[in-house]
């Protein structure tokens, strides 16, 4: 019996660290996969939502063809005031203006007060002898134009750009100098 209780005493000793290995790699176990869990998890959250912001902020920003020209606009009277500040400017008021539109029998009209910036201030005093011809420049290139091409912030810069070039080729047969820009004081389609 004593022979018993010494075989089952290395018995037990044996079978006691044989449980205590098993459920060491178990516990060992546990605190590896919560850590592996919580990291996947928040991997497979947060994909998604960086992907999302990504793709939002390398695409360009969305404008309506109405708010890019108003933006374009915006952006040109911008860069004249700058030039206009840095310059002595020398303005000539026109007269106000109706004009009939083409293609349009004469419904729709166009009224509009141009004012012409001068290169040069000496030629304020030179153009009133011109102001038949520089109104009829004026009236010549917009009533050529269709009702589609007066509206809008960037068929009106082209509207400029063709009176102003039309308007230095007539004033360059009477006199130095040239016409910067125009601005209309008023630019309304009735």
């Amino acid at each position: 019996m004593a022979d018993q209780a010494q075989t089952s005493q290395p018995a037990n000793q044996d079978t006691a660290p044989a449980v205590a290995d098993t459920s060491t790699p178990v516990e060992a176990a546990k605190p590896l996969t919560r850590p592996v869990l919580l990291s996947g998890l928040l991997v497979m959250l947060l994909t998604p939502t960086a992907g999302y912001y990504l793709t939002t902020l390398s695409m360009p920003p969305r404008h309506t063809s109405v708010h890019a020209e108003l933006l374009q606009e915006a952006q040109l009277q911008t860069e004249k005031l700058q030039k206009a500040q840095h310059a002595e400017v020398a303005t000539f008021p026109l007269s106000a203006m109706q004009i009939n539109i083409y293609e349009t029998r004469g419904t729709r009209i166009l009224k509009l007060v141009p004012h012409l910036q001068l290169s040069e201030s000496q030629m304020a005093s030179k153009l009133p002898p011109l102001k038949a011809l520089l109104m009829d420049t004026i009236a010549t290139v917009v009533c050529s134009k269709k009702l589609d091409e007066l509206e809008g912030p960037a068929a009106r810069e082209s509207l400029k750009k063709t009176i102003i070039l039309r308007l230095n080729e007539q004033l360059a047969k009477h006199l130095s100098g040239s016409i910067v820009d125009i601005y209309f004081e008023e630019f309304l389609l009735i």
